[in-house]
């Protein structure tokens, strides 16, 4: 996230024991949905995912322009 945020957990089931990290949720989510994303897809829909989601984190995943468009490997 933002330097000036904090990093925002998500717990559906109501039990905090189940809680987990709304971006690492998000990453392994897309990832399982769409094995062959690129560094570009995976920044821009995990945003679209959080925000679809309720969470205000911004998350900071950057990479080299030059691989922007080469496949994250999950």
């Amino acid at each position: 996230c933002e330097s000036n945020q904090t990093s925002a957990d998500a717990c559906p089931s109501g039990d905090p024991s189940k809680a987990f990290g709304a971006l690492t949720n998000a990453i392994v989510t897309l990832c399982e949905r769409n094995p062959n994303m690129t560094y570009y897809e995976l920044v821009s829909s995990v945003r679209t995912y959080l925000k679809g989601g309720g969470f205000s984190q911004k998350p900071c995943l950057e990479c080299a322009p030059t691989n922007a468009q080469k496949p994250f490997i999950c």
